[in-house]
């Protein structure tokens, strides 16, 4: 596969091959995106190197490997679902798409999805589909801490549970402070990075044996984190599946 020159530095590009090659014998790569501090000139040697590998196949997957001592933050997505998160025009996700560099670009989809952001940040937040996301996702928090109640005698599953709510508490702490979401390997950092004390709460929640006393750290913690976007879903109030 021939990468783009333009913007990888030459002392990185055998970096850039092995990282591409690890993927490269699993997917069809169609496009390769660089965004972040390597791309727009505020590369440091603690920073990592992100790409978005897009491929027509369905799986998706967010992983770091390190090559040469610098990790590569990767997220690997079907095209046409990108475009669908992409929708959601104020993210900070979209925004970053809109400002990313071509690394790799088979048949021009990587140009067509870099153009499509920038269209969509150029029109502006949709209130509907935002508000669409958010009471998604307010809902998933509703029905997991649910069932989370009833998995007290059964702590296989209330450990799956409870991590699953982490994750959504982790996404509505960067949505309540327009930060991008990282991969599952990076949520804690983040967390401690955005929301330090809410960071020592999870912790101490993890590490709490108690079940009950569990629940109870974790219910605290969604009142709070979901607070500026309404709490849980109500019974009473809609929303529509996107």
């Amino acid at each position: 596969m021939e990468l783009s020159l333009n913007h990888i530095k030459k002392q990185h590009l055998t970096y850039f091959q092995e990282a591409v090659a690890y993927f490269e014998h699993a997917i069809d790569i169609e496009a390769i995106l660089g965004h972040g501090s390597y791309f727009n000139g505020r590369f440091t040697e603690n920073s990592d190197i992100d790409l978005i590998i897009l491929s027509k196949s369905d799986s998706y997957e967010k992983t770091i490997i390190n090559i040469g001592g610098i990790d590569f933050e990767v997220m690997h997505i079907n095209i046409r679902r990108l475009m669908k998160i992409m929708e959601f025009r104020a993210s900070d996700f979209t925004r970053s798409v809109s400002n990313s560099s071509l690394v790799f670009d088979k048949n021009g989809f990587g140009q067509k999805v870099i153009a499509k952001a920038q269209t969509y940040c150029a029109l502006g937040s949709s209130l509907v589909d935002d508000i669409k996301y958010i009471n998604q996702s307010r809902s998933r928090t509703r029905t997991l801490l649910f069932d989370l109640r009833d998995a007290l005698d059964d702590p296989m599953s209330f450990q799956l549970m409870h991590i699953q709510l982490i994750q959504l508490i982790y996404r509505f702490i960067c949505l309540d402070e327009k930060s991008w979401e990282k991969s599952s390997k990076m949520v804690f950092k983040d967390i401690k990075n955005l929301r330090p004390n809410t960071y020592e709460k999870i912790q101490l929640s993890l590490k709490e044996s108690n079940l009950s006393i569990k629940l109870d750290i974790i219910e605290k913690l969604i009142s709070e984190s979901l607070a500026p976007f309404g709490g849980i879903l109500n019974n009473d109030e809609t929303f529509s599946i996107i």
